[in-house]
């Protein structure tokens, strides 16, 4: 028979066989791969996440936009009633010194 090797015999000091050897490094393999697999869904997630975030980022300053532009559209319309206010006003205040000196030609 031939002399065991040197991990064998450091195997036999530690009571631990071959095939219990083999099993526990297969079961870190796995616990590997597992962690391996869950850290690449993780980051799956948060991308699908940032993306979500970014898409409605972007529907949100689209509405802003729309939101900006109808202000300055109402604020256009608004100021083209002040300038007609304006306009009445101005003759509103003709026809009040017309009346006047009316009034004076009168008295």
């Amino acid at each position: 028979m031939s002399e065991p090797l040197e991990q064998e015999r450091e195997f036999d000091a530690w009571g631990l066989s071959k095939l219990a050897v083999r099993n526990i490094v297969v079961f870190f393999i796995v616990a590997l791969i597992l962690a391996i697999m869950y850290l690449s869904a993780t980051i799956r997630n948060k991308d699908a996440e940032k993306m979500k975030m970014q898409a409605e980022l972007v529907m949100c300053k689209e509405d802003a936009t729309k939101q900006v532009e109808r202000l300055k559209d109402q604020q256009i319309k608004l100021m083209e009633q002040i300038g007609a206010i304006y306009q009445k006003q101005a003759e509103v205040e003709r026809n009040v010194k017309q009346a006047t000196k009316t009034l004076k030609k009168l008295k």
